[in-house]
């Protein structure tokens, strides 16, 4: 009788996995979709897969050995409250609720899934290689409607930044290949990791994003100092941080396209620093509500940036309901509690994860610095995009928080069987 609970159990797992890489694969490709809301531009279908594959998650996936309530469970329960309360006490509760289920959805189920599923050595190495498959197919089908039509999200995306979050927080793949043991593995991470650096370049000159080409080379600095490298090898990528900080200033400095300090990709992220302050300072404990306007916070607020005027950027404010910042759009939207909670949450995991980076747990498959150099990646785009907004970005960005918690934590089955012995 226990002999059969358990393959029912193992089952239960096995199906909790199969639905977690289904969602997986739908929201790197956003296909099959369907549109449950006509008016509404977030991904709904997207973030109900995600709660449902949580849901069969929890009742099916968990290891019934690991069950306890710690810390990161409360401070998901809190991040929920915090967001639902805001959103219900925005002055736009349909909009913002709405934007609150894309974004909980997507975030709780990447992070708990991957805590729960990713701690079986089977499934993680069955997800890497799944990674490593359809960030090559994501490449492809990038290079493939740049090619044919000029748009890198032309078969994969209504918009070309979700599709470049995807080539960076997706790199952890083949990153993780690279930084293995054995050479063929390192070859084939090196070769897709190439690639995929080739692809970020392409997508950040199809829309004069410098930001998108700088972060690269800010990854290259990171990795020349927080990894382990045999002299020959350290002297090699020397030269390779070299060229790309050369290549980096050039696009930003030397770039014939500059842009204009009135052009909205400058004016309105520099003055949206002190708006979101301003709404931050007006509403502290609930923020304005996710997606809820915010022209009504511009009565008694002073311009800052001096090339802007003010009629403009209330035309600006009337469209665009996020301040084009991530931290930004968090601080006035959600509030100082939530934008400390969670951000701070961030630091502790990215600290502890640091001080595995030199190592390598050969039984988790990840290494550590696979993991941190995209998701700092990913946190260097918060600087100038709000990537949570899209599922399909949120996703990879809390599976890999969750692996990084397995990792720091010493989570994995075999770490803990050595304990053990």
């Amino acid at each position: 009788m226990s002999i059969h609970l358990a393959d029912m159990k193992q089952k239960g797992r096995c199906f909790a996995f199969f639905l977690f890489c289904i969602t997986t694969c739908q929201l790197v490709f956003q296909k099959p979709y369907i549109v449950i809301l006509p008016d509404e531009r977030a991904k709904i279908f997207s973030a109900t897969l995600c709660l449902l594959t949580l849901i069969v998650t929890i009742a099916l996936g968990r290891d019934k050995r690991r069950v306890r309530l710690g810390p990161d469970f409360w401070i998901s329960l809190v991040l929920g409250i915090i967001v639902l309360m805001s959103s219900i006490f925005s002055v736009a509760p349909r909009d913002s609720l709405q934007r609150a289920f894309v974004i909980l959805s997507a975030a709780l189920a990447g992070y708990w899934c991957s805590r729960f599923l990713l701690i079986d050595p089977g499934f993680r190495k069955i997800f890497l290689w799944m990674a490593n498959a359809l960030l090559v197919c994501v490449i492809f089908l990038a290079l493939l409607g740049l090619f044919l039509n000029g748009k890198p999200h032309e078969f994969l995306d209504a918009h070309w930044h979700p599709v470049a979050s995807r080539l960076l927080l997706m790199s952890f793949a083949p990153l993780s290949l690279l930084l293995g043991d054995l050479r063929r593995e390192k070859i084939i991470g090196g070769t897709i990791l190439f690639v995929d650096l080739i692809a970020i370049y392409l997508v950040g000159r199809y829309a004069y994003t410098e930001s998108m080409l700088i972060i690269p080379g800010i990854l290259c600095v990171v990795a020349f100092f927080l990894l382990r490298w045999e002299p020959r090898t350290r002297r090699i990528l020397a030269i390779l941080v070299t060229l790309t900080i050369v290549a980096a200033v050039f696009f930003v400095y030397l770039n014939p396209k500059k842009l204009d300090r009135n052009h909205i990709s400058v004016s309105y992220r520099i003055e949206s620093l002190f708006f979101s302050i301003h709404i931050a300072s007006k509403n502290p404990w609930l923020g304005n509500g996710l997606w809820a306007p915010r022209i009504s916070s511009l009565k008694g607020y002073a311009l800052h940036y001096p090339y802007l005027s003010k009629d403009q950027f209330s035309e600006w404010v009337k469209v665009y309901r996020t301040s084009e910042n991530l931290y930004l759009t968090f601080l006035a939207d959600l509030g100082i509690p939530f934008f400390l909670l969670y951000f701070g949450s961030l630091l502790y995991i990215f600290f502890r994860l640091v001080r595995f980076c030199r190592d390598q747990f050969t039984c988790f498959i990840f290494h550590p610095a696979a993991i941190f150099l995209p998701l700092m990646a990913e946190c260097l785009r918060f600087f100038v995009l709000d990537d949570l907004f899209h599922p399909q970005s949120s996703w990879f960005f809390h599976i890999l928080l969750g692996l990084a918690v397995i990792c720091a934590n010493k989570e994995c089955v075999s770490c803990q069987t050595d304990e053990v012995r």
